[in-house]
């Protein structure tokens, strides 16, 4: 795998986990922690941080950024698995339900926390066969790529602040002002990615 498709990949990730935020929000916008023991805000905090974490990981490529992504992915997988679970125990009436295309899109959707365990797969796909000492080979060359991921990171951890202190709507601008910095940090890293194409900063 090409150094392109898996900075394709790593965007693909942010823009899965920013749609995702934005459906929890709307789904559990009159949740409070005293409801249901306060599970349903589990996704929309960890949504934001995961968010933050591929931030880390594309604009600084290390082997400590690397881990850092790998346990949010992981982490999404782990969420999805789990989330899905717990709304197959408070909402399926029955097992058949599952089949039921709009368990997905129902009101509720049961099966719907699949799509993190989703996003953790679609991260941790460039991942395959890559040693956390080779991730660094992807590191931004340019500086207007390292300026926007750098500028990325700011609405990342307003939106990671956010939702911690317990606002998750204020979350929401952030979230998208993020996903929007870093793909303009793609584009202004693609020159640099494609096989024939000059050296972005040459």
């Amino acid at each position: 795998m090409g150094p392109l498709v898996r900075r394709l990949l790593l965007l693909t990730e942010p823009a899965l986990l920013a749609a995702l935020f934005l459906e929890v929000y709307l789904y559990h916008r009159g949740l409070t922690l005293a409801d249901r023991g306060g599970w349903g805000l589990v996704p929309l905090v960890f949504t934001p941080w995961a968010l933050l974490a591929t931030v880390l990981a594309a604009g600084w490529p290390r082997r400590g950024t690397y881990w850092l992504y790998v346990g949010a992915s992981a982490g999404a997988v782990l969420l999805g698995v789990a989330g899905t679970g717990f709304h197959l125990a408070i909402h399926a009436a029955a097992w058949g339900q599952t089949l039921d295309f709009r368990s997905w899109l129902g009101n509720p959707p049961v099966l719907a926390p699949l799509s993190f365990a989703l996003a953790g797969l679609v991260g941790l796909v460039p991942l395959a066969g890559l040693a956390p000492g080779e991730f660094a080979a992807d590191a931004p060359r340019g500086p207007l790529a390292r300026a926007l991921y750098t500028a990325a990171l700011v609405p990342g951890a307003a939106a990671a602040w956010e939702v911690t202190a317990g606002h998750p709507g204020a979350a929401l601008a952030p979230v998208f002002a993020t996903l929007a910095v870093v793909a303009l940090a793609f584009g202004a890293q693609l020159p640099a990615l494609l096989p024939e194409g000059p050296r972005e900063g040459s």
